[in-house]
């Protein structure tokens, strides 16, 4: 386990005649407790020239939660839908990107931003996730 570093886990979704579906579950272990999941960032709506689907996953800091030095887990799921990857073969590329916890700013200047650790997982390696065979309209 590496602090700030997501650990992935990929899942795959089948439907007949349908474009393949994806799933990522992240966990990002912090190094203490007032960190939360605040959403996901995509560098772009397709894979780059290199079949590579990049993510941000939005981890900040909450003044709100009391500050314990206690490694903490923060989960993000992501239901990315139909991906159009190259023969179904990719890569996402994960990213933790923390934001720092800031009392009151203004709505014109975005928060401050530190990366963490990245990961990537293969879509060839990704869990089938079992569903039942969908009902032809005849």
């Amino acid at each position: 386990m590496r602090l700030d570093t997501p650990q992935v886990e990929l899942f795959s979704i089948t439907v007949i005649g349908k474009p393949k579906e994806y799933l990522l579950h992240a966990i990002t272990y912090c190094k203490s407790t007032n960190f939360r999941a605040a959403g996901f960032r995509l560098h772009s709506d397709e894979p780059d020239e290199n079949n590579v689907f990049k993510v941000d996953l939005i981890i900040e800091e909450d003044l709100d939660i009391p500050s314990l030095p206690s490694i903490t887990p923060v989960n993000h799921i992501i239901s990315f839908g139909a991906v159009p990857f190259e023969d179904d073969r990719g890569i996402f590329e994960v990213k933790a990107v923390f934001r720092k916890a800031v009392f009151s700013r203004d709505p014109d200047d975005p928060p401050e931003e530190e990366d963490g650790g990245s990961t990537s997982s293969g879509t060839t390696g990704a869990n089938e996730v079992d569903r039942p065979i969908e009902k032809m309209n005849a």
